[in-house]
């Protein structure tokens, strides 16, 4: 879909462009895709002088970010978007409005905290999907400033009442910054992209979050490595909450070897794995 839709010649291509998704794509644009990113559909576009309107209709993945897609059309999107086209200060420059819509079996975040309210068990939101829409909108400029350096802006948003079902658990987000092009040995490529980004989720998407965290609150990876000497290690094992002190221990069998070696004077460095 986004070959044809929220298209920027600044910030589009992440061969080219940027790496980040909510640069070079709007944050909250939920479109149809399966787990690679591919889906059939058909648009249509009718252009005029100085503006284009293209809408069209993709299949979506029979589950959230499946492989595999719903052949009958049963779950779809529909998207809608409108391009002008100008010549601001003599430069050219877009400005794009999408609309869309996802239909199909979507979970609420409220129904899911609801259904899991009184038990042990985490919220699920498979548990609550049923046959619904969840729509979406999204602004997209472009502002030509030399014939090598450009400017974008994109903002975006969807229903933050509903799961994110194919792109990124994003539900508003805005994105701008410049990007130029360099030209050596006669090819060309681009460089030095200052760029500012602002994402969230919904409160809705947050109180989930909450629930299932205060489900397995001691549910966290080992986040921490020590590395002792050139080529010695030793795992140290890091538990905690945000907010609350960090527990660490070493497994079994390690701790007098840690000992040895950190008398030695040889430690190396501190890295830190996973999220907290």
């Amino acid at each position: 879909m986004t070959d044809i839709f929220d298209t920027n010649s600044y910030a589009h291509d992440p061969r080219a462009d940027f790496l980040n998704w909510a640069v070079n794509d709007a944050g909250a644009f939920d479109y149809a895709a399966d787990a690679w990113g591919f889906t059939y559909g058909a648009a249509a576009e009718w252009t005029q002088d100085w503006w284009t309107l293209r809408a069209g209709i993709f299949d979506r993945s029979r589950v959230p970010n499946s492989r595999f897609l719903n052949r009958g059309f049963g779950e779809f999107s529909t998207v809608a978007e409108f391009e002008m086209r100008s010549d601001w200060l003599g430069a050219p420059s877009k400005i794009k409005l999408l609309a869309f819509e996802d239909t199909g079996d979507i979970a609420n975040y409220n129904d899911a905290v609801r259904a899991a309210a009184g038990t042990a068990a985490p919220p699920n939101v498979a548990a609550v999907r049923k046959y619904s829409t969840k729509p979406g909108a999204a602004i997209n400029a472009e502002q030509q400033i030399l014939p090598d350096l450009g400017a974008f802006l994109r903002a975006s948003l969807d229903d933050g009442h509903k799961e994110a079902y194919e792109f990124t658990e994003i539900n508003r987000s805005v994105s701008a910054g410049l990007s130029a092009e360099r030209h050596t040995l006669g090819s060309a490529g681009r460089h030095g992209r200052p760029r500012r980004i602002v994402s969230g989720i919904s409160s809705d998407a947050r109180k989930l979050s909450r629930r299932r965290r205060s489900r397995h609150p001691d549910r966290r990876r080992p986040i921490a490595r020590i590395l002792v000497g050139k080529s010695a290690g030793a795992v140290l094992q890091c538990r905690g909450r945000r907010g609350h002190q960090l527990q660490c221990r070493l497994p079994a069998g390690r701790k007098s070897g840690l000992r040895r070696l950190a008398r030695s004077s040889q430690y190396v460095g501190f890295r830190v794995h996973g999220e907290f």
